[in-house]
């Protein structure tokens, strides 16, 4: 069952909007200057995944950009509807709004639940500027990625991976990049310009992955590429396309990591 929920914190008091689509003011900073913040968050099994990671990603968000709401009153929020929720993906959503802070809490179910970690494409996208970012917070500033989506879309592909000037890969549309070279796992450093992602941040914690800048020289010798992210965990790339070119990634360690993925996260 998807579910709907909104609610508006005011000066310390947070109450619940009986209303389907609430107002939301075209002038507020939310709407003027994507002034929002958000968490997008994998369910399975009733069971919240790296709950407490967001939650504390988001918090950084309320108390960087002075949200008017605690963190507190959110997972309280959370703990009533958890028994209502399956599998699927919960999106948290915060709006800055002149009365107050709008919270939007949606959750779509998801039947089949592993069909998220299915065989992607991806299509090569190139940021022409110096790329910077919030790495720590997810905010609704995220123009560049939708584009870079409906551009790999247009190319018949799933997403998009986004390099830099420098010819850095950066990260996909929706989720970090791991890469393997010699058995080994990789993930780009922040210095290239990637948003610190919470599965990329659980990889590092548990020595899965380690940092390494990936070039697009290097691009045909690495031995797998995979997009991750907390909701969808680990997916495997099965090609990358570019204007002149097209690599095929044969993965043949998905497998493994993904059961070493899984074995951490039980």
């Amino acid at each position: 069952m998807d579910i709907k929920k909104f609610y508006l914190s005011q000066k310390g008091k947070i109450e619940e909007i009986k209303i389907k689509n609430p107002y939301l003011d075209i002038d507020s900073p939310s709407v003027l200057y994507g002034y929002n913040i958000f968490e997008t968050i994998g369910v399975k099994n009733k069971k919240i995944l790296f709950l407490d990671e967001h939650l504390q990603r988001l918090n950084k968000g309320i108390i960087f950009f002075k949200f008017d709401v605690e963190i507190e009153k959110i997972t309280e929020i959370l703990n009533l509807i958890i028994d209502k929720i399956s599998s699927g993906i919960l999106r948290l959503t915060l709006f800055k709004e002149k009365r107050g802070t709008l919270i939007y809490i949606k959750f779509t179910h998801v039947k089949d639940y592993d069909s998220l970690s299915l065989s992607k494409s991806a299509f090569l996208y190139e940021i022409r500027s110096d790329f910077k970012s919030f790495q720590t917070l997810k905010t609704g500033n995220f123009i560049l990625y939708h584009h870079s989506q409906i551009v790999a879309e247009e190319n018949d592909c799933d997403t998009s991976l986004l390099k830099n000037n420098k010819d850095e890969i950066i990260e996909f549309s929706y989720g970090n990049i791991l890469f393997e070279e010699c058995g080994n796992l990789y993930t780009p450093p922040l210095s290239v310009g990637c948003i610190d992602g919470i599965m990329r941040k659980f990889l590092l914690k548990y020595k899965i992955a380690s940092e390494k800048k990936l070039n697009m020289h290097n691009l045909e010798n690495i031995k797998g590429l995979y997009l991750i992210n907390s909701v969808r965990e680990i997916v495997p790339i099965k090609k990358l396309i570019g204007k002149k070119f097209k690599i095929k990634f044969k993965n043949e360690n998905f497998r493994k990591f993904k059961e070493i993925i899984k074995s951490r996260l039980c």
